[in-house]
């Protein structure tokens, strides 16, 4: 270490620093020109900026990554001084830029070639990424070296897996009450739909679609087969899966005495997206048990046992849904890390049992999922992954980067590869790979939320070496961004929740679906939570509809307005926007409308109901039912 740090002194250091400092002169002039003299140029809707502004920014972006490619070739310490002076333009310039209130991104490749805003906020956010990573290497590298004495033992006992338990829990049931009655993502309707299948026809599920292995079905189903149907019951079971998340992080992060960073990524990480931590959607427990495949490992790095058992957690991850191999991300580079041979006898054991159990316990087609992944149209491309996610968690971001730049400096990053590695290629794929929901931000987020909380323990063990005044005034400091942070975060949660859809008794669609309901229990909507809200199923053919399964041409509307004529439906769900197009208005000749609710309109067939009302009306009383 004091080698990478003695050729400070060395003079053959100079030249590299010279060229660097003209790098940073060139940038700096490139960034002055786009803020002040760009500043009309950058504010056309049409991304092809003429005239010699476009060659500066492609000039300063080139010398840009020439000189982060080349730096490192000269030595850290260079590499590191250079850094900071990179960092700090970068960082002048984010601000110059929001203070000014320029509405196009910072000037580099991504905001002038491409009209996605997607890419734009990606690029965005990368490039205030690095300003702030290059700072804090920079920092922690040259002003605070590895020093022996800073170690400070941060083994807790078992009070760490306690408190990230009880912290979990909190969180989960938090969750639950406040969203009890309502909507946590409109997935949930469908995997509902599914459990209430089983729950009647355990042995037929084959006839519902489905282009994920059933295993969470199953499960859930036999959840509701105690519970009984309920939105509450479904998402507390996820929330106990979800469990194994805090327990498989704080049990990797303690053998390297630091499972309060584990701690700290559960509170992070249920700040980000409670609504899919806390829903009954498959894609928080397929992940939790995915990444829990590293918890035998972590326990117990060597011995056959653990690495079966592992493989074994893997494999049920899959068989919940196949995202899950993002949490496996997690084990996979735990092992690579120790032995490439395990990890590949680890990996083949996985797909093995994955195969082995598709093959004998589940019923599940493999073409519907391949077309429904794989197949692209215009729509699908639509839902992209948007850089804007990392931005709007900017706290976890600069925790995590100043988290990578302490143990960079002192040697300690191995520890932190597994998240980092689950981090990029997350990103990577999902930047690549449409459709992209919402709930997909999960494999993104939860490795920043365990590199996060790294970070905060390492700013704690810097401030525990701070003396005098110093030490409080950096403990406030970190308090004043906390707070700031937490503020952000429950506005966010806030106007999530507000925009949630009621679901409960005392809605009028679920009320009425359940009076008629007594008559017949057959109904249809394109939002399934009305009918799992209600109790009621669909024909098991239209019970699962995503936008996924039109898009790769498996059904279409026609086909399923002839089920519903088929199966002779009680009730319908529609979208007043369906309602001129000729294979629904021939259907809805033997249904009356009973109730409009915002742009959908419950229609009732008509020998159940043969008066209707007005739907072009708000709304209406549903004292015709006594109600």
């Amino acid at each position: 270490m004091r080698r990478d740090y003695a050729d400070m002194k060395d003079s053959k250091s100079r030249f590299p620093v010279a060229v660097c400092g003209t790098i940073l002169a060139a940038t700096a002039t490139v960034k002055a020109v786009a803020i002040f003299a760009g500043t009309k140029l950058l504010s056309q809707s049409h991304p092809f900026l003429p005239g010699t502004y476009y060659s500066l920014v492609l000039t300063g972006l080139f010398v840009e990554l020439i000189a982060l490619v080349t730096l490192p070739l000269f030595g850290r310490a260079t590499f590191l001084r250079t850094a900071m002076g990179l960092g700090v333009v970068f960082v002048v310039y984010h601000a110059a830029q929001k203070w000014l209130g320029i509405p196009a991104p910072c000037p580099c490749l991504g905001g002038i070639i491409s009209t996605d805003r997607g890419l734009i906020n990606l690029e965005s956010f990368i490039s205030l990424s690095l300003a702030l990573l290059l700072c804090a290497v920079a920092f922690f590298g040259l002003v605070s070296p590895k020093d022996p004495s800073d170690d400070h033992d941060f083994s807790s006992g078992g009070s760490a897996t306690v408190s990230g338990v009880v912290l979990w829990m909190m969180c989960g049931f938090a969750v639950i009450l406040l969203w009890h009655n309502r909507t946590l993502g409109g997935d949930e309707g469908m995997e509902g739909s599914k459990a209430m299948y089983v729950l009647e026809h355990p042995y037929a599920i084959g006839r519902l679609w489905n282009d994920q292995p059933p295993l969470y079905s199953h499960l859930l189903a036999g959840l509701f087969r105690v519970t009984g149907v309920s939105f509450d019951a479904g998402r507390t079971g996820s929330v106990l899966i979800g469990l194994l998340l805090p327990l498989t992080w704080i049990a990797y992060l303690r053998r390297y005495s630091i499972e309060w960073a584990g701690v700290v990524a559960v509170g992070v990480l249920w700040l980000f997206m409670p609504e899919v931590l806390g829903s009954m959607m498959l894609e928080a427990p397929a992940y939790a048990l995915g990444t829990a495949a590293a918890l035998p490992l972590a326990v117990r790095s060597s011995g056959t046992r653990y690495l079966a058992f592992s493989a074994l957690i893997a494999a049920l991850s899959l068989s919940m849904k196949l995202t899950g191999a993002f949490g496996l991300l997690v084990p996979f580079v735990m092992l690579v890390q120790e032995s490439r041979k395990r990890a590949a006898l680890w990996a083949c054991g996985t797909m093995a049992l994955l195969l082995l159990g598709a093959g004998i316990a589940w019923k599940w087609s493999w073409s519907e999922m391949l077309v429904s992944h794989f197949s692209k149209n215009r729509e699908s491309l639509v839902y992209a992954f948007d850089g804007i996610v990392l931005v709007e968690n900017w706290m976890a971001v600069l925790l995590a980067a100043i988290g990578y730049a302490i143990r960079y400096a002192e040697g300690r990053v191995k520890p932190i590869v597994p998240f980092l590695a689950a981090f990029g290629v997350a990103t990577i794929i999902h930047f690549a790979h449409h459709p992209y929901w919402s709930y997909y931000d999960l494999h993104i987020l939860a490795p920043l939320s365990v590199l996060a909380g790294v970070g905060a323990v390492e700013i704690f063990r810097k401030i525990r070496n701070l003396a005098g005044m110093e030490r409080p005034a950096a403990y406030g400091f970190v308090l004043l961004m906390t707070a700031l942070f937490l503020v952000q975060q429950a506005s966010a949660v806030k106007d999530r929740y507000v925009q949630s859809v009621e679901i409960g008794p005392r809605s009028p669609v679920v009320s009425l679906l359940r009076f008629v309901g007594t008559t017949n229990e057959t109904a249809f909507s394109f939002q399934s939570y009305w009918l799992v809200a209600a109790g009621l199923r669909s024909p098991a053919e239209i019970a699962i509809l995503p936008k996924k399964r039109f898009w790769s041409g498996q059904i279409d509307e026609t086909m399923v307005v002839e089920i519903i004529h088929k199966n002779n439906v009680a009730q319908l769900i529609i979208p007043q926007e369906n309602i001129t197009k000729q294979a629904w208005s021939n259907l809805l000749r033997g249904y009356n409308p009973a109730l409009r609710h915002g742009s959908e309109i419950v229609f009732i067939r008509n020998d159940i109901l043969t008066n209707g009302i007005n739907i072009y009306q708000s709304s209406s009383p549903l004292k015709q039912f006594g109600l």
